[in-house]
């Protein structure tokens, strides 16, 4: 396979979203905390962006 080369960043205007973003790795410490963080996401964009899930 030929190697990646990441395309140059855009020059255009462009809209953009400001998803909320959810740290899962405090599962075990800020349950109740995480549970209304990832409610609020669901509940304002019907998503959110998942990092410290180990995958």
């Amino acid at each position: 396979l030929p190697k990646w080369v990441a395309p140059p960043p855009t020059k255009h205007e462009v809209d953009w979203a400001d998803i909320l973003t959810v740290d899962l790795s405090v599962y075990d410490s800020k349950k109740q905390e995480l549970i209304e963080i990832v409610e609020k996401g669901l509940r304002r964009d019907g998503f959110f962006y998942a990092i410290g899930h180990g995958i």
